[in-house]
This record gives C-alpha cells, sequence and structure tokens, in this order.
C-alpha cells in the first residue's frame, strides 16, 4: 500500500471537462445583473442551494493507491498550492439542500453538529449518494476499509467478493480549464474550476454486485465563494 500526497504543476494538462457547458455557466455568471433590491434597500437574497459543512473531527483526505488485492481504493486529488487544495476541500465540504418537491425528502442543513444527509436511498445496505461530497468519499472508504478487514455489508448477510472505490479530483484556474473552448467570458481572474468524480464497482457473487459514478463541477472564486455547482445526481445505479 502506498500513501501520497499529491501537489501538480501550474503546465498540468487540463482533465476533461465539459468545456461547452462550463463556458455557459461562467459566461452566466460574468452577464449576471446586479442583485435586486428588497424593501430596506439592501440586495435581495436568493434562496440557498448549498451549505458548507465540516466535522470538528474531520482530517485530510490523502492520496491513495491500492490497486492489488480484492478490495481497491485508488484517491487522487490534484491541486497546484495550499490555496487551491483550500478551494478543493471548500467544494468537497459543499452540499446540496433539496427541496421536497423533487422526491428526496430529509434533505436539510444540519443543526448541533448532525452530518447532513448526502444519499437518496441504500441498496442491499449501501448507501447511494445524491452528490459527490467528503462524506461520501469517507464512507466508501470506510467501507472499503471494513471489507478488507473481513466484515459483511446488508445487514451483515452479504459477503463481497471484490469492491473498487476511485475517487479523483481537481482543481484549475478557470482560464486553464476553458482552454480551447470556442469561447468564453472575458472576465476569468480569480475563478477556479474544481471537478470531483467518484465511482463505486462492488461484487457479491452471479448477478449480485453494484455500480455507479458520480460527478459534480463546481465555479469557485479565489475568496472562498462557491459560485455554482454543477452535478450528475440522476447518473444511473446499476444494480445486478
Amino acid at each position: 500500500m502506498t500513501i501520497q500526497h499529491r501537489q501538480t504543476p501550474k503546465g498540468r494538462p487540463a482533465p476533461p471537462v465539459r468545456l461547452w457547458l462550463l463556458t455557459g455557466v461562467l459566461i452566466l455568471l460574468a452577464l449576471a445583473p446586479a442583485p435586486l433590491q428588497g424593501e430596506t434597500g439592501c440586495p435581495a437574497q436568493p434562496e440557498p442551494r448549498y451549505f458548507t459543512w465540516t466535522p470538528s473531527t474531520s482530517q485530510p483526505l490523502d492520496d491513495a493507491a491500492e490497486r492489488t488485492g480484492d478490495f481497491r481504493v485508488t484517491i487522487e486529488r490534484e491541486y497546484a498550492s495550499e490555496a487551491e487544495e483550500r478551494l478543493l476541500a471548500l467544494v468537497e465540504a459543499t452540499y446540496p439542500l433539496y427541496p421536497d418537491s423533487i422526491l428526496l425528502t430529509g434533505f436539510s442543513r444540519p443543526t448541533d453538529g448532525d452530518a447532513p444527509r448526502w444519499w437518496t436511498s441504500e441498496v442491499d445496505g449501501f448507501r447511494i449518494p445524491v452528490a459527490v461530497t467528503r462524506a461520501a468519499v469517507d464512507y466508501y472508504l470506510a467501507l472499503v476499509r471494513s471489507l478488507q478487514a473481513g466484515k459483511t455489508t446488508g445487514g451483515g448477510e452479504i459477503r463481497q467478493r471484490t469492491a473498487d472505490l476511485e475517487y479523483t479530483a481537481s482543481i484549475q484556474p478557470a482560464a486553464s480549464a476553458l482552454e480551447g473552448a470556442t469561447e468564453h467570458p472575458r472576465d476569468l481572474d480569480g475563478k477556479y474550476v474544481v471537478r470531483l468524480e467518484m465511482s463505486w464497482e462492488s461484487d457479491c457473487g452471479p448477478r449480485c454486485g453494484l455500480r455507479f459514478t458520480r460527478t459534480r463541477t463546481a465555479v469557485v472564486s479565489a475568496d472562498g465563494q462557491v459560485l455554482e455547482v454543477l452535478e450528475d445526481p440522476l447518473a444511473p445505479v446499476v444494480v445486478d
């Protein structure tokens, strides 16, 4: 097993990003009108869709490359400086506020230090994430460690034969992330693009397994504001 901490150079190649979608988001942010004025003369604040939460016991998430054995882990977090790592961690600690109207109940801002709910349902004892967050990565990493120790899932009734967790995270200045796009907004200074992807695959025998991939792309400012979050909560989950 090797554990390593990764910092990538400024000249690193851009990871695959949906350029057309990212370009549209950054253009909208650049062209957004001034906030509406409320009755008191103060800018009217839109309803928040996300909030940040970090437990007091949180530890740094180290890179990992464990590609031997039946239960495997790959964690790669790419950044070029401590400041970029803080912005990357901010996006990992950003959680959605989902209304009941889209049939996802139970999502709300935590109180008294409670962790936010990041999953939609459970399948054979596995929580299915609705978004890529630090809590989701921590959950599946702990699950791999439990399987490596010989424990079972599904209330102790299901023994997994193999499992594979892959998590990648990267941050780039917006101008670098949009390199090659046919058009992009002029005001990209101080903006960064963060991309997270988590994949899970496990096998518990014939016609018994679980596979899914979740991705998140976010735009953040250098001063630590999450400007926009794009994710794929409706990506398919394959249950064999």
